[in-house]
């Protein structure tokens, strides 16, 4: 599975969790060919979510008049530097108000938004703030307080922190976060220690994947013949092959092939120029490197500084799905339950609002 896109890590980590996705929206045409291919039971609305009403998402899936489940989304908070003015009112952070918007259209039991940790604290929580006041002025509550949610303590091999927004209609109950069930081997470069298990290493997660930088004409192609390894027990698990309670579809693969894989030809510049910058510096490049050719601290997409990182599509797959499949696991579906129950209901709507 190529899931570089956010939507791919939300509609698997949805599916793994019981529900069934009904609905998807993606601007971005590379990244909805990847959800189309992968989730072809979804109705996909590849379009600019501004252009999109709820009204069409529930005529398009045919379930208007029906409860929906839930939405799940992300969008991009860049206005964050106000002064005298509303946060969402700031153009930058328009995608948030039509996140909030198909939420209040669709009217779904529950919701949930992922953003940046930083929005937390400091002059961004004003931001967070009036989000939460939209919502709770339109009927729905929102849990308290909001967290900020470690994937490497929910199993994750990767220390990255995503600030998690759930809210619940008023006449439903409100679900819980999700507790840490995994100790983080490290956070911030830092040994941490705990009771829990030890999160996943990132060398579990990839073990059993070809090393693309073996595969010459993979800087010509992007499919190659290889043979795999034995999967760890982490990579078995977001398979579906060690767990009872998995829920997703198992996708056909051909273990004899490498897909998705195709490597960038990097001038020997290019390669100097990462090897030597340092975190936190950004050195801007002019697109998306593909899989394992670089080896830096950091390495800056656009105008975006991702850290440590280079470990390609499948391994991004693998390590920011388990927050959100335990996150979404966590919401209850009836009035009677309040945590960990198998997930009802007739709709499931993803976003990837980038």
């Amino acid at each position: 599975m190529a899931a570089d896109s956010p939507l791919a890590e939300v509609l698997s980590a949805s599916e793994q969790a019981g529900y069934d996705v009904t609905a998807a929206v993606e601007f971005d045409p590379v990244h909805m060919a990847t959800h189309e291919y992968n989730f072809p039971e979804t109705v996909s609305f590849a379009r600019d979510v501004q252009t999109l009403s709820g009204e069409e998402i529930l005529v398009g899936t045919g379930l208007k008049g029906e409860d929906i489940h839930a939405v799940v989304g992300g969008a991009p908070c860049q206005g964050f530097s106000m002064i005298g003015k509303r946060a969402l009112d700031d153009p930058r952070n328009q995608l948030v108000n039509e996140f909030a918007r198909i939420v209040l259209e669709i009217q779904p039991r529950y919701f949930v938004l992922e953003n940046v940790a930083g929005l937390a604290t400091g002059k961004h929580r004003k931001f967070l703030d009036e989000v939460i006041e939209l919502f709770e002025s339109n009927e729905y509550q929102v849990v308290t307080p909001v967290r900020v949610l470690q994937a490497a303590e929910f199993g994750v091999p990767q220390s990255r922190k995503r600030l998690v927004l759930i809210g619940a209609r008023k006449d439903v109950p409100l679900p819980v976060y999700p507790e840490p069930t995994h100790s983080a081997r490290k956070i911030n470069g830092q040994e941490v220690s705990g009771t829990l298990p030890l999160s996943p290493s990132v060398r579990e997660a990839l073990v059993e994947i070809p090393d693309a930088d073996q595969f010459p004409d993979l800087l010509t192609a992007d499919v190659t013949s290889a043979t795999y390894g034995e999967p760890s027990l982490y990579a078995a698990i977001l398979r579906g092959e060690a767990l009872v309670d998995h829920f997703g579809h198992i996708r056909p693969h051909d273990p004899s092939l490498l897909t998705s894989s195709m490597r960038a030809n990097h001038t020997q510049k290019s390669i100097d120029r990462f090897k030597t910058t340092p975190p936190p510096e950004r050195q801007p490049s002019g697109a998306i490197s593909p899989v394992g050719t670089i080896w830096a601290h950091a390495l800056c997409i656009g105008h975006y500084l991702i850290v440590t990182r280079i470990i390609g599509s499948a391994g991004r797959y693998r390590i920011q799905l388990p927050v959100l499949e335990t996150l979404l696991g966590s919401i209850p579906s009836s009035s009677t339950e309040t945590k960990f129950p198998t997930p009802s209901g007739v709709g499931f709507l993803c976003f990837s609002l980038s």
